[in-house]
């Protein structure tokens, strides 16, 4: 049964992985098999160990649910999407600029990225959908404003504030775009 519960968990991560954090290139091709085999290696040793070792058969459900956690732990670890940092850390981002959301001010609206792409404000592209979500009434829906601040891309220019969601440029911050919505929504 715990082999078809980590099965199914193993899928849903790489699921939502894949969906979420879709620029990986190449990366797939090392994620994926890495992920696979850990996730047999992890499996191979619990059940080992529940085999051969009483004390560890006696708190059966304490070491599966750390089993299924550092699974989960080594899924988000070892997805890497191009040019980007883990998705662990994106995620840990993404909670941080949450919290954070009260202190965020309306001044780091302008300006948050570089000409290489690059986001120069602390917290990149996870504060700069925090920034827009919370400030999205002090912006100019005339066509001047771009969301990531390159005007020479009208893929990026907002004319009315229900197109700053389908402009960003992931997945991840248009569900963090979502997820700010139903939790900070005047």
């Amino acid at each position: 049964m715990l082999v078809v519960l980590t099965f199914l968990l193993f899928v849903s991560i790489q699921l939502m992985l894949i969906t979420l954090f879709p620029y990986s290139g190449t990366g797939y091709l090392i994620s994926i098999p890495l992920s696979i085999t850990i996730t047999s290696v992890v499996l191979f040793a619990y059940y080992w160990l529940n085999e051969r070792i009483h004390f560890f058969s006696r708190f059966n459900y304490v070491f599966a649910t750390i089993a299924l956690l550092f699974i989960g732990f080594i899924n988000l670890e070892v997805h890497v999407p191009e040019g980007e940092p883990s998705a662990r850390v994106q995620v840990q981002e993404f909670v941080r600029v949450a919290l954070d959301y009260e202190n965020i001010q309306c001044t780091e609206l302008s300006n948050p990225v570089t000409t290489a792409g690059q986001h120069r404000m602390a917290g990149g592209a996870q504060r700069h959908v925090a920034v827009l979500h919370k400030c999205q009434d002090q912006i100019r829906y005339d066509g001047s404003f771009s969301v990531y601040n390159r005007t020479n891309s009208p893929r990026h220019v907002v004319t009315n504030a229900n197109q700053i969601q389908e402009k960003l440029e992931t997945p991840s911050e248009r569900y963090f775009w979502g997820f700010l919505d139903n939790w900070f929504n005047d």
